[in-house]
């Protein structure tokens, strides 16, 4: 019998993510995108802080989910869509230059599909800032 109860133990702490746990990582997914598409940096600090997340290890599953113009993507590529230069340097920051180089789901790098909004004033600073940083 005593042999018995660590090995449930075990067991126990091996069981399957509850949906509960999952339903949080969905609501801290969603504001992610909106501190992004609201250019807000300092919130999205306080988020990955308070989640205990760091984004370079999360970066490639979180995806945003189309709004208005936007088709959806990475959270790079929201901050391009909605201008968000304060966000796109923060995000830079915790993912690395390589990250904005490699090719999303689509075969393109964030910075090749920025560059579709090189003559769009409003989205300059943020395509600026990648091209540097890529």
């Amino acid at each position: 019998m005593q042999k018995l109860i660590p090995g449930l133990l075990f067991c126990a702490a091996l069981m399957p993510v509850a949906p509960a746990q999952a339903d949080d990582l969905d609501r801290l997914v969603q504001s992610l995108c909106d501190y992004t598409k609201a250019n807000d940096r300092a919130n999205l600090r306080k988020k990955l802080k308070s989640a205990d997340v760091q984004l370079r290890r999360v970066y490639g599953g979180v995806t945003c989910g189309a709004d208005g113009a936007f088709p959806g993507g990475s959270l790079l590529r929201v901050t391009v869509a909605y201008g968000a230069a304060d966000a796109a340097e923060f995000i830079v920051s915790q993912v690395g230059a390589d990250t904005v180089k490699a090719p999303e789901q689509d075969g393109k790098s964030v910075v090749q599909w920025a560059e579709q909004f090189n003559g769009d004033a409003s989205k300059k600073a943020v395509v600026d800032l990648l091209k540097a940083a890529g």
